[in-house]
């Protein structure tokens, strides 16, 4: 085995083909990406574990689903002694992603209407009903995204049936994970190069640090 074949497995990577071709045609730039990926692992900011998981969760978001790398850092998880309900729980906070796909376009859809492409009558304010889903989100998820509003004016509905999915792994049943863990996860997947929500990212740093991260 070469040596930078090793270096890199030894960062928990999986190697493929890909890998074998730049070995063998650049060999340098391999060798410069290997010593980037070693950064966050000779730092130990966070524990091996907790990097596998959040590998896992970047690999697994719907933006991505990098199969070689889901089934790499599960084993990674697993054999840095991450329990299944760990790995379970990352995987449950990691499929709320596609949510922002409400999150985003509600808003614009609003922003039309504003525009004289009147669709409905809509309340302009929260309501009593629409007001308490909120405190409720507030009470279970420990913040309030303004983000939401426009998807609980339009479809308190749906905003209540995501509230009770989403606060699954925040349940007393749920938390294999700390909050502090939770967070960081949350910031990986929406900082992800395949995704980037700048929103959601400045909330979960701010919940992370709140929890204990520095």
């Amino acid at each position: 085995m070469s040596a930078l074949k090793y270096q890199l497995l030894e960062t928990g990577e999986e190697w493929s083909e890909a890998w074998e071709y730049i070995l063998n045609y650049h060999p340098n730039y391999l060798a410069a990406y290997i010593r980037l990926r070693k950064v966050p692992l000779d730092r130990q900011a966070l524990d091996r574990k907790t990097q596998e998981l959040i590998l896992l969760a970047m690999d697994a978001s719907c933006t991505h689903l990098f199969t070689p790398g889901i089934s790499a850092h599960i084993n990674g998880a697993l054999q840095c002694g991450a329990r299944v309900s760990e790995i379970m729980e990352t995987l449950e906070l990691v499929s709320v992603l596609g949510v922002h796909a409400m999150t985003v376009g509600v808003p614009l859809l609003l922003e039309v209407m504003d525009e004289g492409m009147q669709m409905g009558d809509f309340p302009r304010e929260l309501d009593g009903p629409r007001q308490a889903m909120k405190e409720d989100f507030i009470n279970r998820r420990g913040y309030w995204n303004t983000y939401w509003e426009p998807v609980l004016r339009l479809s308190p509905r749906f905003f209540e049936a995501y509230l009770m999915y989403s606060s699954l792994p925040f349940e007393e049943t749920g938390n294999a994970l700390p909050p502090k863990i939770k967070e960081l996860i949350y910031c990986a997947i929406d900082c992800s190069t395949t995704h980037l929500y700048g929103p959601g990212l400045k909330i979960h740093i701010r919940n992370a640090i709140e929890c204990g991260a520095q």
